[in-house]
């Protein structure tokens, strides 16, 4: 049965509420998987940026043939900072995307890059985001390798 007059045009109320229960229901699942996937991308970026950091310094003291250029990673404030001698020349702040940043050894916190490559200790950081996923950066010393992980070493 037709209600409608034979000139009127458009949609029924029922259509309406229909493609509105439709579209509501796919923006209820997107959603959630978007913020997700933004937290992974983050973590992944933070992740990337430290390690490239890292091995920009490395190869500052390989070039420049120096000592005493240094890594400090502050856990509390989920920055790292590049010191060369007792001067800070870079800080780098990840609160935005971190949770938390863990240090193995705990005695890892500072790490100095020597001219041959090699760093004065071994160790990993962990970056966690506020998803409880983590990502690792490991530093071998004894050849100076950094790497960027989704498992644990």
């Amino acid at each position: 049965m037709d209600y409608r007059k034979n000139n009127q045009k458009g949609f029924t109320l029922v259509e309406l509420v229909c493609v509105l229960a439709v579209i509501s229901t796919l923006t209820g699942i997107a959603v959630p998987l978007f913020f997700r996937s933004m937290a992974q991308w983050e973590l992944d970026a933070a992740a990337w940026k430290m390690a490239n950091h890292i091995k920009k310094w490395q190869q500052k003291a390989i070039t420049e043939q120096k000592y005493g250029l240094k890594l400090v990673v502050d856990q509390n404030g989920r920055k790292f900072h590049f010191k060369e001698g007792t001067v800070i020349k870079e800080t780098h702040d990840l609160s935005n995307s971190l949770k938390s940043i863990s240090i193995a050894p705990q005695s890892f916190y500072t790490v100095e890059f020597y001219p041959t490559g090699m760093t004065s200790a071994a160790g990993t950081y962990t970056l966690e985001n506020y998803q409880g996923t983590h990502k690792f950066i490991v530093i071998l010393n004894t050849t100076g390798r950094v790497r960027v992980s989704s498992n644990p070493p």
